[in-house]
C-alpha cells in the first residue's frame, strides 16, 4: 500500500501527465481526484483519467508520474515499478500521440 493517507503525507501524491516535444514539457496535468493509497498490491486497479489539451498539430509524447504536490510544480515523487519503462527525470514515457 503507497501510505499517501498517512496524516504526514496528507494525500500529497498524485497522478500526474505530461504533452512532451522532444524533452520539453509543455503542458502538465495533476489529477486531484486520484488517491494512489487506494491502489493494493496484487488487486487489479482500473485508473480513467480525462482531461483536455490544446496544443498546436504535431507529434507528442504522453508521460506519467505519481507526483508530489507539495513542491513547487509538482515533480515526480515516487518512482513507478515498470519493467523496461523509459524514464526520463521520473516521468514514464507511455506512447505517442497526434495532435491534428
Amino acid at each position: 500500500v503507497c501510505p499517501n493517507n498517512n496524516i504526514r503525507w496528507n494525500y500529497k501524491y498524485k497522478v500526474a501527465f505530461a504533452m512532451v516535444s522532444g524533452e520539453d514539457i509543455l503542458l502538465k496535468y495533476v489529477d486531484e481526484v486520484t488517491d494512489p493509497s487506494d491502489w493494493i498490491y496484487g488487486a487489479d486497479t482500473e485508473y480513467i483519467s480525462e482531461f483536455s489539451v490544446e496544443l498546436p498539430s504535431g507529434d507528442y509524447a504522453l508521460w506519467v508520474c505519481v507526483a508530489d504536490t507539495s513542491k513547487e510544480d509538482n515533480p515526480p515523487g515516487l518512482r513507478l515499478a515498470v519493467k523496461g519503462g523509459k524514464f526520463t527525470d521520473g516521468w514514464l514515457n507511455v506512447g505517442n500521440i497526434n495532435i491534428r
